[in-house]
């Protein structure tokens, strides 16, 4: 017997197969409303909203600093919601795809990256990373270009840090948090000097009070803390400042945002931790219109905004010298004149200078020798 076609079924399966295309018409039609100047488009996959879309709109604020106080830029930028959310970096790539056959992309984040990458590069597109470790630690070998710290800029701390003869570590779960605490022990851990513990604590993490007493316990000359900054991150600094800890704190360069230690307070005065030499006072860096910008809008020249100018500038001096998007265009430069100091590039990494410094009153004073 021949099942009877209902219309409410039907019209169910036109309903949705209209709201899908005109999602894909929307999305399409936003990024044409973007693209109103006949410039070549760059495309900023970022998460402007979900679990991180406070970073996401920042690094979107200093695009937008950047193309307001940058002359003749040769690109316009259109921006597309990952919502924090790797499978969706992917959707919304897709959608470019269809019409664009070698987009330029900038992508944020390590989780999002890793994956985004190979997929642009399976478009014969090509990527620049912001806040994204090493290639390397992520599988990845082409494709891109970072412009970011990782883990190997950390050096500059660690060698502070061998001052200390007993340290315990404080870590993050992420890529960037593992990767950072291995390279501490491996070049911490000679000439005598010990790791007392080492305290991992899950992303998602708020009461971290248990993890943090076994330092307490045990107190080291130094705590060092490694990877992003969360939640967990900010409540063990909290703990160790409050329950009376008298050794040092010191601390990656992600401690560097502002946002980070001013809503510490009180509580960061002391902790040393590594950053961009544009963001110590005492530094004199070259005149420069985005730094005086960036100062107008009272936000500190810490790494992020530095690493969007950069890459701006990279993407910028790509195009007006008419050169090729590839890895090998950015190694054979091998060093770039960035916003803050020369950054090395090689095979798509990025290499930055920092200086150590010491958190005073709300601000970033170099230390002394």
């Amino acid at each position: 017997m021949v099942k009877k076609i209902s219309w409410k079924n039907i019209i169910g399966w036109v309903v949705a197969i209209v709201v899908i295309f005109g999602v894909i018409g929307y999305n399409a039609y936003q990024a044409k409303q973007q693209s109103s100047s006949g410039k070549p488009k760059v495309y900023a996959v970022l998460p402007l909203s979900g679990s991180v879309a406070d970073l996401g709109q920042r690094i979107k604020s200093y695009m937008t600093i950047y193309m307001d106080n940058t002359d003749n830029v040769p690109f316009e930028i259109i921006y597309l919601d990952d919502e924090s959310k790797p499978d969706k970096a992917v959707s919304v790539f897709q959608q470019i795809a269809l019409s664009e056959e070698k987009p330029i992309v900038i992508s944020a984040f390590s989780f999002i990256s890793r994956i985004l990458i190979p997929i642009v590069e399976k478009q014969g597109g090509f990527t620049f990373a912001l806040t994204t470790i090493e290639g390397k630690q992520l599988g990845l070998s082409s494709g891109y270009q970072r412009v970011a710290s990782g883990i190997y800029d950390g050096k500059a701390i660690i060698e502070y840090a061998k001052r200390f003869n007993t340290v315990s570590i404080i870590n993050m779960e992420d890529d960037f948090g593992v990767a950072g605490k291995d390279l501490f022990i491996k070049e911490y851990q000679a000439d005598g000097r010990k790791i007392l513990n080492t305290v991992s604590l899950p992303l998602r993490s708020f009461d971290v009070r248990n993890e943090v007493q076994k330092i307490i316990e045990n107190p080291p000359e130094a705590v060092f803390f490694s990877g992003t900054v969360t939640l967990a991150y900010i409540n063990a600094i909290r703990i160790l400042k409050e329950s009376g800890y008298q050794g040092k704190i010191i601390a990656n360069h992600s401690i560097s945002d502002p946002y980070t230690y001013r809503g510490l307070g009180e509580l960061a005065d002391g902790i040393i931790a590594q950053t961009v030499p544009a963001d110590v006072e005492e530094i004199d860096i070259r005149d420069n219109k985005l730094l005086e910008t960036l100062k107008k809008e009272n936000i500190p020249a810490f790494f992020l905004p530095i690493q969007v100018f950069d890459t701006m500038n990279l993407i910028k001096y790509t195009f007006d010298n008419n050169l090729p998007f590839t890895q090998d265009t950015y190694t054979k430069m091998e060093q770039w004149n960035g916003v803050s100091g020369t950054v090395k590039l090689n095979n798509g990494d990025s290499f930055y200078s920092y200086v150590v410094a010491e958190i005073k009153d709300g601000r970033f004073v170099l230390m002394e020798e």
